[in-house]
């Protein structure tokens, strides 16, 4: 039961996520891109920050407020934002159905299979898909405000992500295994 209840409260949650994030950047105006610099050149001089003259630091990770991006930009920026939301819903679902065949008893039964191929699947397309889509988007607003990196944008993996998603895919291939065990073995007793 308590699957459930946390399946659908996730629900909830990404669902406000995503209505925030398209109230946020649909109207086109200071929307909120995340940007590393860690390969961007870049020089940022703190005043009086040691008490004695200027002190250099290094900053990696910052977030630029950018306004009236081009479609594509902006399609890469909303994809950015929609996507984690996206992949939280689809996960938490799959776990909802989960809890809801386990409170019936069912264990190994078709849909329980299919909600954890589907969760699986959502965590490793994410893991590729959300940094890229993340990097591509601060591409697209750093070339805005004209200060493009001029590096091609490469693909990232979230080692996190997709470290969850193959460990619960090997879970979908012992649920597999046991559907399939389960439905040889049925009306044999």
């Amino acid at each position: 039961m308590l699957l459930i209840v946390l399946g659908g409260l996730a629900v909830l949650v990404g669902a406000v996520g995503i209505v925030r994030e398209l109230i946020q950047i649909l109207p086109n105006t200071h929307i909120p891109v995340a940007v590393d610099l860690t390969d961007v050149p870049h020089e940022l001089l703190l005043d009086g920050a040691s008490g004695v003259g200027s002190t250099g630091v290094e900053v990696t990770d910052a977030v630029v407020r950018v306004s009236h991006l081009g479609p594509t930009p902006l399609a890469l920026a909303l994809a950015a934002a929609l996507l984690p939301a996206i992949t939280l819903m689809v996960v938490a679902a799959c776990f909802t159905v989960l809890g809801m065949s386990f409170y019936r008893g069912d264990f190994f039964v078709r849909r329980c299979l299919v909600a954890i191929i589907t969760a699986a699947v959502a965590l490793v397309v994410a893991s590729v898909a959300i940094p890229t889509l993340q990097m591509l988007a601060a591409e697209g607003a750093l070339e805005s405000l004209g200060v493009g990196s001029g590096q091609l944008a490469a693909m990232g993996v979230d080692g996190p992500l997709s470290l969850a998603g193959a460990l619960l895919a090997a879970v979908g291939h012992a649920f597999w295994r046991g559907v399939h065990l389960q439905e040889d073995t049925e009306g044999l007793v």
